[in-house]
């Protein structure tokens, strides 16, 4: 005979809300029986055999749970790398003109017309079966054939990225002799002009001073590598000073703290150019600079007219005002 108990007494039995247990009994999940007083009873075998179906569906639904949720992350990988290849589709227009220009820049380290035409022509998006037709070649060959030519290129343009890297240093070179040139003009003017005074005679010596890459670099900085306020910027290109070796001829002719005379060059202003070339290397904490002693001065550099200046500043202001 089966065992029968109240529900409060499967309440304390199992753990489940008497609530529960009740629905459970209500909608005939479990086996219920009348009882004195209307208080139904419950079968203990049949409880505890609903009770652990339910959690065996429990850990089955949990289980469930974790593959849809592992479908889903699969589905949105999938779906954002589809995402990527349309807008990729969507853009084609815009970047074929461009890639049309990458193609036949690459094209032309190619000798032989044929494998040039092969090249433009599967890059360009043709199909391999159509080259191959047009070439007289089969499918695997013309595939084949492709893959050599594009071997060979990536060979070339190893070469060109070499040369480009040549030419730039060589372009460093001239600049770093331009400017070992300016120093011996510079040089013989002065020797020039102090002979003349002194009425001698002499034949002019070259300058010796050798200027090192790093040095060049760092002197043919342009102002527009700092990072200054609009005005500052102004007020040197107002001076002409467009490199560091132009500031640094200017520093030593008139000094860097002339900048104060001229009208709305304040201390903040004359700290952030001095942060800038601390930065850059130019200057050191003490606002002194290594690369002096690669400058010859100029003897006919004017020093610097804070008045004439200050009279072209109030006449620009009037005109933008």
């Amino acid at each position: 005979m089966p065992t029968r108990i109240t529900i409060e007494q499967a309440a304390q039995l199992t753990g489940f809300p008497a609530e529960e247990i009740r629905k459970w009994a209500d909608s005939r999940k479990i086996n219920s029986y009348s009882f004195k007083g209307g208080e139904p009873l419950v079968d203990v075998g049949n409880l505890n055999r609903f009770i652990s179906c339910i959690e065996h569906l429990g850990i089955q639904k949990l289980y469930l749970q974790l593959i849809i949720q592992d479908k889903e992350e699969e589905a949105n990988e999938i779906i954002a790398r589809y995402d990527d290849y349309l807008f990729s589709l969507r853009t084609a227009t815009t970047i074929s003109p461009l890639l049309k220009v990458i193609i036949a820049e690459l094209s032309s380290f190619i000798e032989d017309k044929k494998a040039r035409y092969i090249f433009n022509e599967i890059t360009g998006g043709a199909k391999i079966q159509d080259v191959a037709e047009r070439c007289g070649m089969t499918y695997d060959g013309m595939c084949q054939r492709y893959k050599t030519i594009v071997s060979h290129l990536v060979s070339d343009t190893r070469f060109m990225l070499e040369y480009q890297k040549t030419i730039t240093n060589q372009e460093l070179e001239i600049e770093r002799l331009e400017l070992e040139n300016r120093n011996l003009e510079y040089e013989l003017n002065r020797l020039y002009k102090k002979g003349l005074k002194a009425g001698l005679q002499f034949t002019i010596s070259q300058s010796l001073i050798h200027v090192p890459l790093d040095a060049a670099r760092r002197l043919n900085k342009p102002l527009t590598d700092l990072t200054l306020s609009p005005y500052i910027r102004k007020v040197l290109e107002e001076l002409h000073i467009e490199t560091m070796e132009d500031l640094l001829r200017y520093m030593e002719t008139t000094g860097l703290d002339s900048l104060l005379d001229i009208h709305g060059f304040g201390i903040l202003g004359l700290e952030q150019l001095k942060f800038q070339l601390e930065k850059h290397r130019i200057l050191d904490k003490n606002g002194y600079s290594d690369l002096y002693q690669y400058l010859v001065s100029d003897p006919d550099m004017d020093r610097f007219d804070s008045d004439a200046y200050e009279h072209s500043y109030q006449k620009d202001e009037k005109h933008f005002s």
